[in-house]
């Protein structure tokens, strides 16, 4: 009688759980301490031995405390995350585009040929020539399309003795404009005491958009005008406004040569004579 009431005691005791033989005692949910001690948690997930406890969606933190994410990327330690695509963002910020190019600290972005915009926004063209600041189109749009051959329509000047049969007195041929270099060629002809021959001369393109063209004939200041075109005669329109300089400048009517009527040097020779 004394044995049996003994054993019911422990029944009693244990709430009618039972221990293993290595003394772990299930918890009244049924859950079973490892034999290290861990407890699985009611969701059945279990710490790991450091402590780290996995996720319900299976993620598991690092040891220094990063958590992948969803799609397993996982934070830098200092915090920044990887895109999707795997581009990483740098520690200020800045995150390269997909092709790879940086932005700079200041916001600008490289061109995929390497080039750079300045901080005003202008953009270097591809010779490496800048466009102005004004914002005007670049040097090539507008000095290229000089390239080719003209004829010299009008001419006007304050002296009249230098285009009449002085060293204004020419005819334009064709104009080379090279970018690359700066420069641009006049391929002209002159007549001067009734001979033709061929010269050029090479003018340096400014900042400014002017073609500045050096000079050889001293003398005092003359104001010379010339009007020229991709046709052999100007039109109306064009005497208008070309009479309109005129009288800006204080350049008198008879100044004034139609050079499409006085034409007598032949466009391919140099060092003729006309008659």
């Amino acid at each position: 009688m004394k044995i049996l009431l003994l054993l019911l005691g422990v029944v009693l005791v244990c709430g009618g759980r039972l221990p293993l033989p290595d003394g772990r005692l299930p918890l009244p949910d049924g859950r079973l301490p490892l034999p290290d001690g861990r407890l699985p948690l009611p969701d059945g997930r279990l710490p790991l031995p450091d402590g780290r406890l996995p996720l319900p969606d299976g993620r598991l933190p690092l040891p220094d405390g990063r958590l992948p994410l969803p799609d397993g990327r996982l934070p830098l330690p200092d915090g920044r995350l990887p895109l999707p695509d795997g581009r990483l963002p740098l520690p200020d910020g800045r995150l390269p585009v997909p092709d790879g190019r940086l932005p700079l600290p200041d916001g600008r972005l490289p061109l995929p040929d390497g080039r750079l915009p300045l901080p005003d926004g202008r953009l270097p063209l591809l010779e490496g020539h800048l466009p102005l600041p004004d914002s005007h189109p670049p040097l090539q749009d507008n000095l290229t399309q000089l390239s080719g051959e003209w004829n010299t329509l009008l001419v006007a000047a304050t002296n009249v003795d230098k285009i009449s049969n002085g060293p204004f007195h020419g005819y334009m041929r064709k104009v080379d404009v090279d970018i690359t270099n700066g420069t641009a060629v006049f391929n002209f002809s002159v007549m001067m005491n009734g001979l033709c021959t061929g010269k050029s001369a090479v003018g340096n393109i400014g900042r400014d958009k002017f073609i500045n063209v050096g000079c050889k004939y001293k003398s005092s200041t003359t104001k010379t005008f010339v009007l020229l075109g991709r046709g052999l005669h100007a039109d109306d329109n064009d005497f208008a406004k070309f009479r309109e300089l005129m009288r800006q400048n204080n350049i008198p009517e008879e100044n004034l040569i139609d050079m499409s009527k006085t034409e007598k040097c032949p466009k391919n020779e140099r060092g003729t004579n006309p008659s």
